[in-house]
């Protein structure tokens, strides 16, 4: 399996490519996926963590093929490794254990019906109780959960996802502190846990404390993906971030998908500015600075204050006035930014690089809808020429806290901690296999 991280143009092939050269039947693994995405959201893997594995993290069977050596940067697979057994027994204890978390999916089957569930609950030996929430609803429910006082069991903690009042919970003492359980000597008995870098770690704390265990993404996860096949359509490719705003601009006026209509746009959403084609990206190409920036005195700059800023500001108001960004742009969630790149109405949507491809996410939907549909992602250049800089993320997406009320029961909180341990199953283990692919 290669790692999309590495921007290698030729491991942007389909779902079902990537399915069919590592031997795996695309069709079993459906069924399974809605569940197993929100489960591993509520673990510290994301889906398809053969995406997202950090260089230190361990491989089941060593079978390497080219080492990264960058901290953050997945190493490469040229294919799926043969899955090894990694982890000995079952880490509950029998009952009942309950979850909150965000959903990019379709909603699973119920429990009854969903085979990926009655395995998950069998190899977790748990009862999993799950909340999955969309995410347009995520700090809705979030700010229900926080002013009721009673939290599931494994909360999924991002503030980031319209969640602001999850700081002031945190501030509040809500959740448990999990600094002397996932600190020292005290982290290696939990084998795949403590094999998370230690800037991931060191990057969630809050108040110097870690509340919760870090849901890995890459240090530079998001990626803005274009359709290609309408590219070559309008004759314009976006190796510049000039000729990225004429392209843009053509698909919006000059029929790419050639129906004769004028119903197709440059792109979608642009609320909140949440993985969208937003300012984080303009500001890349302008070599605007991460947030702060440390000058020569010692003294902080916030990005806002920059020309460089600016400079990314003007750019975008030239591509509205270009009439690039689809009409409902403003009030788009990203679901419906999904759907319409999906639907084939805009031709470039910005997503997180390990949740846009495999079963059940916008690729795959994607290609399902539209078969001859080809899609690639836009290198970010400068506006200069040269490469744009690249704003490293903390390393994680959201991170899984436990409620300060399970304090008082050691034993409890050890094995919740032992369930995240196990739904962290490294990328070429048989558990991570299922875990991210499902049945």
């Amino acid at each position: 399996m290669v790692s999309e991280t590495h921007r290698n143009r030729s491991i942007f092939t389909t779902p079902a490519a990537r399915l069919k050269r590592q031997g795996v039947n695309r069709r079993s693994l459906v069924k399974g996926v809605p569940l197993a995405a929100a489960a591993a959201v509520v673990s510290p893997r994301i889906t398809f963590a053969q995406d997202a594995t950090p260089a230190s993290s361990p491989v089941a069977n060593g079978e390497t093929v080219v080492p990264s050596g960058v901290d953050g940067v997945p190493d490469v697979y040229l294919q799926y490794p043969e899955p090894q057994v990694t982890y000995d027994g079952v880490p509950g204890s029998g009952g009942t254990v309950t979850a909150f978390t965000i959903g990019y999916n379709p909603p699973p089957t119920t429990r009854d019906d969903n085979q990926y569930w009655q395995e998950l609950e069998r190899r977790l030996g748990v009862t999993w109780e799950i909340d999955i929430t969309p995410q347009p609803n995520y700090g809705e429910k979030s700010a229900v959960y926080l002013a009721g006082g009673e939290l599931p069991d494994l909360y999924y903690i991002n503030p980031g996802q319209n969640a602001s009042q999850q700081y002031q919970a945190l501030a509040q003492g809500a959740f448990l502190d999990l600094t002397p359980y996932v600190t020292g000597d005290a982290l290696a008995q939990f084998q795949n846990l403590s094999t998370l870098p230690q800037f991931m770690w060191d990057n969630l704390k809050f108040q110097d404390r870690i509340f919760g265990v870090p849901n890995p993404s890459g240090r530079a996860a998001g990626q803005p993906f274009y359709r290609t096949d309408w590219a070559q359509t309008v004759g314009i490719e976006p190796s510049d971030p000039e000729q990225l705003r004429q392209m843009l601009a053509a698909f919006a006026t000059g029929d790419p998908d050639g129906d004769g209509s004028a119903n197709t746009w440059g792109q979608g959403r642009f609320n909140g500015g949440w993985w969208v084609f937003d300012n984080r990206i303009t500001q890349q190409a302008f070599k605007a600075p991460n947030n702060w920036r440390l000058n020569d005195d010692g003294t902080l700059t916030n990005v806002i204050e920059t020309d460089e800023y600016r400079q990314a500001i003007e750019y975008q108001v030239a591509m509205f006035q270009d009439g690039s960004y689809h009409p409902d742009s403003a009030s788009m969630t990203f679901a419906d930014s999904q759907n319409a790149f999906i639907a084939g109405e805009v031709g470039l949507h910005y997503e997180g690089t390990t949740s846009f491809y495999g079963i059940g996410s916008v690729g795959y939907r994607q290609q399902q809808a539209n078969p001859d549909a080809r899609i690639d992602n836009v290198p970010i250049v400068a506006i200069d020429g040269g490469p744009g800089v690249t704003h490293n993320n903390p390393g994680y997406f959201g991170y899984v806290g436990i409620p300060a009320s399970l304090g008082g029961d050691e034993e409890r909180v050890l094995e919740l901690l032992r369930i995240l341990d196990y739904l962290a199953s490294p990328f070429g283990s048989e558990e991570q296999l299922f875990l991210g692919n499902g049945l």
